[in-house]
């Protein structure tokens, strides 16, 4: 069971606590953090119908923050564009 079942808490601070325990693990240990793609290049993946619209946006997306903080989920770093089709 985790803090959030067992109601010590609130379900509406979870991500704000998932998010600490992930940034503190990351300053514990850089390596934590790795890539997915390789190169990092996004743009290598669209369609050629397709072009970004504007810069990356990126976030943290906790993919199941209760299988976070039981070690069994996983959350990564997320950077997306908007796309529109070239004309």
């Amino acid at each position: 069971m985790t803090l959030v079942g067992e109601n010590f808490i609130a379900p509406n601070r979870e991500v704000e606590f998932v998010t600490y325990i992930i940034k503190e693990a990351e300053r514990m240990f850089p390596n934590a953090r790795q890539p997915i793609l390789e190169g990092g290049k996004l743009s290598q993946y669209f369609p050629a119908s397709l072009v970004p619209e504007g810069e990356p946006a990126s976030w943290l997306w906790i993919n199941d923050p209760e299988g976070a903080v039981t070690l069994e989920g996983y959350s990564y770093y997320v950077d997306a564009y908007v796309l529109r089709k070239s004309v």
